[in-house]
């Protein structure tokens, strides 16, 4: 009992810091640790809160046990600052997305405000609770711009097994584990697989940004969308770990090349800040051994149109 008081203490005094996480006030990082927010053992009976997100102001329902949702929840937005910085740098009022491994939602919101309810979001996830979860939260709002397919994208219509790792559904995948990461699935899931491009081609409006973040599915993802990649040309922001991509057979080298072959160039993304906002700064990606030290890239195609040609000005700076 005396732990669990101990524990409870901690949580209120981290409760009180957050006005210093929500303006992110210098040495947040520091305070986060220091006050065990970031250790997802204090936090297993934490419960659900729903705040709204400061960065689109939609509101979200968030439960604290992950640490995920505990992060945005103390910071008020999505941990993955340099992409809420590329959207909204990149998108305008009426355009068309695509985020494929939309989880609970937290990229949706965010495309979900910077195209706006004349525009238009095609979010695919395949996982049954995510899909449950990234439905309430949009109609917590309500958002009726988003259109959710409980699907995952593959290079071929298919069945497929959903393992979860750790209980966290960040870390879900439909690839290949090796013996010792199967001991870390708590649990597995049937779940259907089509081609991105039997869906996305379906509707003639331009793809203007396609997220794709699929713990490995990349490739497999990105060769069912060849046609869509082909006309429209957007700009893709991929998450790249070679070990995932081998579990689904494929490798950071076939990434690599499958974008170059299609006229792809890479970049890293990294913020710079500035009089208190955050500029972006793209570093060109010229080998695939350089992807090894990057975990989110952003392929722009050459053939730059408004609001593209926008990001012209973020490379190399």
């Amino acid at each position: 009992m005396r732990a669990a008081e101990e524990l409870e203490a901690v949580n209120r005094l981290a409760y009180l810091a957050l006005p210093l996480t929500r303006v992110e006030c210098p040495g947040w990082g520091r305070l986060y640790r220091w006050l065990g927010i970031h250790d997802s053992h204090r936090w297993q009976d934490a419960p659900i809160r729903t705040i709204r997100g400061k960065a689109h102001g939609f509101l979200m329902k968030l439960h604290l046990p992950d640490w995920a949702e505990r992060m945005t929840y103390f910071l008020g937005r999505y941990y993955d600052l340099p992409l809420e910085v590329l959207l909204r740098s990149t998108l305008n009022a009426g355009d068309r997305v695509v985020d494929v491994g939309g989880n609970i939602g937290m990229v949706t919101l965010l495309l979900a405000r910077n195209v706006g309810p004349k525009g238009l979001v095609q979010t695919f996830e395949p996982n049954p609770e995510c899909c449950s979860r990234l439905r309430e939260m949009l109609a917590l709002n309500p958002i009726d711009w988003v259109t959710v397919y409980p699907l995952g994208l593959s290079d071929a219509a298919s069945t497929e097994r959903l393992a979860i790792l750790h209980d966290h559904s960040g870390v879900g995948t439909l690839g290949a584990l090796s013996p010792e990461e199967e001991l870390a699935i708590t649990s597995t899931t049937e779940v259907a697989v089509a081609r991105g491009d039997d869906i996305l081609l379906e509707d003639h409006r331009p793809i203007k940004l396609m997220k794709i973040d699929v713990e490995g599915y990349e490739v497999k993802a990105l060769k069912g969308m060849t046609l869509s990649l082909e006309r429209d040309h957007p700009l893709v922001v991929l998450e790249t770990i070679d070990g995932h991509l081998r579990r689904a057979g494929s490798s950071a080298e076939e990434l690599f090349e499958l974008m170059q072959s299609r006229g792809y160039e890479a970049y890293a993304m990294t913020l710079a800040r500035r009089l208190g906002r955050y500029d972006l700064r793209l570093r060109p990606v010229a080998r695939v051994a350089d992807l090894a030290t990057e975990t989110d890239t952003v392929w722009i195609h050459p053939t730059l149109s408004p609001p593209h040609d926008r990001l012209l000005g973020f490379i190399g700076r």
